[in-house]
């Protein structure tokens, strides 16, 4: 008797291609959930990042009765020359957010901002997860300051000095920026912020009279243009800040998330989380705000005393 065997049945083309569109179809359903849980990892960690910065303000606050300025220069601030070095205000927060060893090789001799002096310009280039935005592509990579710092890591955060909307204080040219960081004058009442640049002006929790749930502190920037030295913004400190006030320090009297490359954009704040940014208020909670929002509104919620009727959206 001879044996036999069994034929097994197998999948037909038609059968095959049904099965692939099948896969196909499923993973182009689960790829754009798999990015949004992504993107919401990645904003939680910006939370943290503003929620770490608030506590380390308040902290500030507590230790020196006063919230720190936007900048601290060794000198006159007006001064463009390479010998003008400055600490801005989240080097100032370094031994408030788990950055006491570097606030030490910072400081070693009490020294805050005279760089090469000390041979301490490396300690710019050095890496702070804290102060970078995961959403942000340029977080990981590096540039060159144009002032002699190369190569050192993008910032994310900027502190808010203004919700000025409107020119009044453009004494010295043309350019934009002027409008909130106008650095041809030795004060200007465009500073109406949390933060203040001019004569190391402090400012404490009496002098947000606006309440400190309806104040912007902190802000998230990101880089838009890559041609150019502006967009790219600095924590820590620098040297000769001439025309470079806008790398730490931003007005919500600019369009949140401007898509203009000069400084217009770089003089507000600006994200790459969909829809909107993130923000930290004075009491230390991080909010995040659309972009959508309304103009006044938002200008409002950049001053300290202004003494406007608005509310948090």
């Amino acid at each position: 008797m001879k044996g036999y065997r069994r034929s097994r049945p197998a999948f037909t083309l038609v059968e095959l291609l049904v099965v692939i569109a099948i896969i196909g179809i499923l993973i182009a359903l689960l790829l754009p959930a798999v990015q949004a849980a992504r993107e919401a990892a990645r904003r939680s960690q910006c939370v943290n990042n503003l929620k770490q910065m608030g506590l380390g303000l308040h902290n500030y606050h507590d230790t020196y009765k006063t919230f720190p300025s936007a900048i601290v220069p060794s000198g006159t601030l007006l001064a463009n020359d390479a010998t003008a070095h400055y600490m801005v205000w989240s080097g100032l927060l370094l031994p408030f957010v788990e950055q006491q060893a570097l606030w030490n090789s910072i400081t070693p001799k009490g020294s805050l901002t005279l760089w090469t002096g000390t041979n301490l310009t490396y300690l710019q280039q050095a890496k702070i997860a804290g102060f970078q935005c995961p959403s942000a592509p340029e977080s990981g990579s590096t540039f060159d300051d144009g002032r002699g710092v190369t190569p050192r890591y993008h910032s994310n955060y900027n502190c808010a000095v203004s919700g000025l909307m409107g020119c009044s204080v453009c004494t010295g040219g043309n350019s934009y920026n002027e409008e909130h960081f106008d650095d041809f004058a030795t004060t200007s009442t465009a500073y109406d912020g949390a933060f203040n640049t001019w004569g190391r002006i402090c400012y404490t929790f009496a002098s947000i009279t606006d309440g400190t749930s309806n104040t912007i502190f902190v802000g998230e920037v990101c880089q838009l243009s890559t041609n150019s030295y502006t967009n790219k913004y600095i924590y820590i400190g620098g040297i000769n800040p001439q025309d470079q006030l806008g790398r730490w320090e931003a007005s919500t009297g600019v369009q949140m998330n401007s898509m203009d490359t000069s400084w217009i954009g770089f003089s507000g704040f600006r994200s790459r989380h969909p829809g909107g940014a993130l923000f930290l208020l004075g009491d230390g909670s991080a909010k995040f705000l659309s972009e959508t929002i309304d103009r006044s509104t938002y200008a409002y919620l950049g001053t300290r005393a202004g003494g406007e009727s608005v509310t948090m959206p």
